[in-house]
């Protein structure tokens, strides 16, 4: 079967920044899909998960059914994406320019990211005694922000790294509007 002939599936929530860059990531790839929306506020009220929503051995969201496998985090979702369907590619051919996407990623997905993540922070919420849990929570993405910023200083030109929409761009965008939406 080839990449293209099988049915794709998309496990995705409006409150994740982690779905919404893999459908940025779909989206600008000009890849169909279904999409299967997950009520992630059934989910983050409590610490036992339903059994519900499985296409996540995790629980959480984005899950990908695309060529027979189910693929679950939105970064190996996107590499797979992007190794398997070339069309309009989300990384630049310099490797130089891919490791600066792949640094502003990493920044965004294991920096500023879960400290917006909704089971992270109802869990801060729960179990947090003394400072100021929103205090807490919006220093460290504030300070996650400023890092980038720098770096975009010195990447940037329409866009994250250059001229051409990539994987950073793909990243940004949503965990902004998630900043946003939290403040």
């Amino acid at each position: 079967m080839t990449p293209t002939a099988s049915k794709i599936v998309l496990y995705s929530s409006w409150l994740s920044s982690c779905s919404y860059r893999v459908r940025i990531c779909l989206n600008f790839k000009e890849i169909n899909y279904q999409l299967k929306p997950v009520d992630l506020m059934k989910f983050s009220s409590s610490e036992s998960y339903s059994n519900e929503y499985v296409a996540s051995p995790t629980k959480y969201v984005p899950a990908l059914e695309i060529d027979g496998h189910t693929l679950f985090e939105s970064m190996t979702i996107m590499q797979y994406v992007e190794e398997t369907r070339p069309h309009n590619p989300l990384l630049p051919n310099d490797p130089s320019k891919r490791a600066q996407v792949r640094t502003i990623c990493d920044i965004i997905v294991s920096g500023i990211q879960p400290l917006q993540n909704i089971a992270v922070v109802n869990r801060i919420i729960k179990h947090s005694v003394g400072e100021n849990q929103e205090h807490w929570r919006q220093f460290w993405i504030s300070r996650g922000f400023n890092v980038l910023e720098k770096i975009l200083t010195e990447t940037s030109g329409k866009y994250c790294v250059g001229d051409e929409i990539t994987f950073a761009d793909c990243c940004l965008v949503p965990q902004v509007f998630s900043a946003r939406r939290q403040v």
